[in-house]
Parts: structure tokens; sequence; C-alpha cells
């Protein structure tokens, strides 16, 4: 007995165990691969997201369009002039922010070949362009939305030989009719 204190009375404190030089390497790198594997995850949702926006403006835009050539008796808004076109459309959209391609802040682009023309004398609908973004976004990609509603991103090589088959050729029967 030290003092008249008995050792079984005494509290012992317990030293906390400390990190080695090791231990804090080894949670170094373990964050360091936890942050590579996230990343590229984050990256891409910044990417992923404008670009379905992109697309899904493309889509809501040529829906307008179906919905106003169902009110007009099939016959497509003018599509000569962006602001023309654009204003043709507006009771048909949500709001006018849909008109934009989110990645280049620019209006899409309307297919001047199909403006006045009725839906009904495009030959291949699906294949037709009715309006596209009108710069490629960091991936190379377009939106680019057809003329029965459908909306795709294309790269350029694709859309450019697209544009040049031109699927707007009109039905040689119907053509008398629209004009």
């Amino acid at each position: 007995m030290i003092l008249g204190v008995n050792p079984s009375m005494v509290q012992r404190t317990k030293k906390k165990p400390k990190l080695n030089w090791r231990q804090v390497v080894g949670l170094i790198g373990l964050c360091a691969i936890f942050a590579a594997i996230l990343w590229p995850v984050t990256t891409g949702q910044r990417i992923a997201s404008p670009k379905s926006a992109r697309l899904s403006n493309a889509k809501q835009v040529a829906l307008g369009v179906i919905m106003y050539a169902n009110d007009y008796d099939g016959f497509l808004p003018d599509m000569q002039k962006v602001v023309a076109f654009q204003s043709e459309l507006v009771p048909y959209m949500k709001n006018e922010t849909l008109f934009q391609d989110p990645i280049s802040k620019r209006s899409f682009v309307p297919n001047a070949v199909l403006s006045g023309i009725n839906e009904s004398n495009v030959v291949k609908p699906d294949a037709a362009v009715l309006l596209y973004s009108p710069l490629n976004g960091v991936d190379g990609t377009r939106a680019v939305a057809f003329a029965d509603g459908h909306a795709k991103t294309m790269e350029e090589n694709e859309f450019v030989r697209l544009m040049a088959l031109s699927g707007t050729e009109l039905n040689p029967a119907r053509k008398a009719s629209s004009n």
C-alpha cells in the first residue's frame, strides 16, 4: 500500500490506441481508391443530366409539333424561321425553355423542308428529321427529333449522312395536294 491507498481501489486509465504511420498511409490509400471509384460516376452524371434534358426537350418539341398538326388538319407549322416556329408552338409547350438545347443554350433548329406540309405527305416519318440541336455536345453527339415524335442522340457523321439522305421526301401522289 502506497501512502495508504489500496491499489485495487485506484482506477486505471486506459491509453487510447494511436495510429501508427502504416495505418495512416493505409487509410489515405483507401480513401484515394474510394475517390477514384466514385469520381467517374459523379462526373458522368453531370454530363448525362444535360444530355438527357437535351433529348427530352427535343422530344417534347416534336410532340408539340404533332399536337399542332392534329389541330390544323395534319399541316405542320411554319418551320422556315425559328421565331415563327416557336411562336406557333407556345400553346403546346409546358414552358418556353423546352425550345432550347440545355447544352449549347441555343434554340433547336427546325427542318425547313417540312414547313407547312401535311404530315401524311412524309413518306418515312421515322426517318424524317423534324428538328435538331444546333451544335454537338462535348461527347460529339446532337439530339435529333423525328416527324413520328421519337428523338435520339446521334454522332455527327451519322447526322450528316441522315441529312444527306433526307428522309423528308414527299410521297409523289400527295405532293400536288400539299401545294
